[in-house]
């Protein structure tokens, strides 16, 4: 599945990404990676609010 996103979209999916990577101590590529897999799929189904975005992505 593919999306195209919005420039401020981009923005609001990056900072999900560095929060959580913060939250739980990613920092190699392959942990970063999964935690944007995990992001862009909560996206993809239409999710766009950053704390539900960032709560779904480190519980999953």
């Amino acid at each position: 599945m593919s999306a195209i996103y919005k420039p401020d979209e981009i923005k609001l999916l990056t900072a999900v990404l560095d929060r959580a990577c913060l939250e739980t101590g990613a920092h190699n590529r392959m942990d970063r990676a999964v935690l944007a897999m995990r992001i862009l799929y909560a996206a993809g189904k239409g999710e766009r609010d950053p704390e539900r975005l960032l709560a779904l992505t480190i519980a999953a």
